[in-house]
């Protein structure tokens, strides 16, 4: 899981990152707001967030076991010792199984494209395909806005 914490506003979101073909729910496991802290009743603020801490949210427990480059930057701008990353403990469904489509090679996916064509299936669909091919690429603008 992935802890987004936004310092805009002091809100936090949970994220799991996909893993294609699992047939799990994944995806968003909480969604963007303020959340209280049952122990003091006040919003996490980036302080209470640290590697190694537990986090208690809607009654699940999420224990803290590394962060990103900008979040370590940020805690060392603002004096705030980071504890040392912690190993995740291995998922035995990642290690007993093959990541879906692992080991697919140029040559095998021509050659199942020509299979479903001989066999009839048509010609493939040029606009899916270019779906397919830029599908989770996506082109960041940064802009001002001008009264």
């Amino acid at each position: 899981l992935v802890i987004y914490y936004y310092l805009e506003d002091s809100s936090l979101q949970i994220m799991e990152p996909r893993v294609q073909n699992s047939g799990i729910p994944q995806g968003t496991f909480v969604r963007r707001h303020k959340i209280v802290n049952p122990k003091t009743n006040v919003a996490y603020s980036f302080q209470d967030l640290n590697i190694g801490r537990d986090i208690v949210i809607y009654g699940r427990t999420f224990k803290i076991v590394s962060c990103d480059e900008f979040t370590t930057s940020f805690y060392q701008q603002h004096q705030i010792q980071l504890n040392n990353s912690i190993s995740e403990p291995e998922d035995p469904l990642r290690t007993a199984r093959p990541v879906a489509g692992a080991g697919r090679d140029e040559e095998t996916i021509d050659l199942k494209q020509y299979m479903e064509i001989r066999l009839g299936g048509g010609m493939p669909n040029k606009q899916l395909q270019k779906l397919l091919e830029f599908d989770r690429q996506v082109l960041r603008f940064y802009c001002r806005w001008d009264d």
